[in-house]
Order: structure tokens, then sequence, then C-alpha cells
């Protein structure tokens, strides 16, 4: 079902339940609140997270392939390099600043560098992408004052905020990031001709 579809079906049920015409931008208001409500409720619905129940009963991103395959259209990577991000040496952490389309992570992860000739550091290679430990505030906190589990370029930890990510230790510099991209909200775009409205479908979005 395209939006013209979607415009017209519900302001049949509109007419049929003499409700009236819906104004059409409060309809595409409507139309990109369902698609949220639909995207949340594929992913795993926030309202569903209990203590003690940390897995939702509808949805979860990777937990099914037939919804995983559903939002591989929104799933995204980027990467930063060391002049993307700012170092708090103080602090022991780099910031990096989410992109403006970021909505769920997937995978953190940043890439290290050793010589594999160094007893004290074997590896697999000289180049590997180490998996960020995303915590809270105060799960960093604690480990940022242990001496058993404190982050390393080894075991890096972060913690999400609203726009950027904060990464322990300092001396992450790459970084690869994978993400649910904010879809595209749908819109029934028209002309106008007197009260008439046409519909556009070259501005129109699915």
């Amino acid at each position: 079902m395209n939006i013209n579809e979607a415009y017209k079906y519900i302001q049949g049920i509109a007419r049929q339940n003499q409700i009236g015409h819906i104004p059409t931008d409060k309809l595409n208001i409507m139309f990109a609140q369902a698609q949220m409500e639909v995207l949340d409720d594929l992913w795993g619905n926030k309202k569903e997270y209990q203590p003690g129940r940390p897995v939702p009963t509808t949805g979860g991103f990777e937990r099914n392939q037939t919804i995983s395959d559903e939002l591989a259209p929104l799933v995204k990577s980027t990467e930063y390099n060391q002049s993307d991000i700012t170092i708090f040496t103080n602090e022991s952490y780099i910031e990096f600043t989410k992109p403006s389309d970021y909505m769920y992570l997937i995978d953190l992860r940043h890439r290290i560098f050793k010589n594999p000739t160094d007893p004290k550091n074997p590896i697999d290679g000289v180049n590997k992408w180490v998996r960020v430990d995303i915590k809270t505030q105060d799960q960093v906190s604690y480990t940022m004052d242990s001496q058993i589990v404190s982050p390393d370029a080894d075991h890096p930890t972060g913690v999400s905020f609203n726009n950027y990510i904060h990464i322990y230790p300092t001396s992450v510099n790459k970084i690869k990031l994978i993400y649910l991209k904010k879809p595209i909200a749908p819109v029934w775009a028209y002309t106008t001709s007197g009260t008439v409205q046409t519909y556009d479908p070259v501005n129109s979005v699915n």
C-alpha cells in the first residue's frame, strides 16, 4: 500500500463513520506517528521492558530473522577517525557525536593496532575491531574506580547519551558505529487549486 492508497483508505473510513474529511497536515502527522509505532514494535517496544524482564514480548531486532530482514534497509554503518572525536584526557574518555539520523544502537567497535611480535600483547592480527561494552553512567563509574575491571584498549566501555557517546579509555581513536537510522517520514503531498487538493506523487513519500 503506497501513501496515496493509505490516504484514500483512511479518508474513506472517516466518511463511513461520519467523522468528515481529515485535514491533510493532520493526517501526515498521523502517518509519521504510525510509522514510528510500527518501528518500535519491530525493534522491541520500550514500554515492555520491565525489571527482571529485559527482553520485550514483541519485536526484537536480531531475535527474529523476519523482523531483522524488515529492518535491514534502515541499518547503517559509519566510521569515525581521530579527527572526528574529542579527547577528554582528565576524564579518561573520548566523545563523538551521533549521526543526525541515529535512532537505535546496534553495534559499536573500535580498531586497535598492536605489534604482533610483542609477547606482552599476543593478538590474531595487526589490526582488529574490538566491541565497546555499553553501560550506564553508574556502571562506568564503578569500573573506572576498579583496578580489576577498569576499561582498556582491549576492553573499552561506553556510555550513550542523547546526542553523543563517550568511550573509555582515551586510546580509542578509530570507531565503527552500526545503528538503526530514523526512517523518512511518509508524506501525502498535494497541489492546490482553490480548495481542491490533488495528490502529488512526485513530492510524496511512501
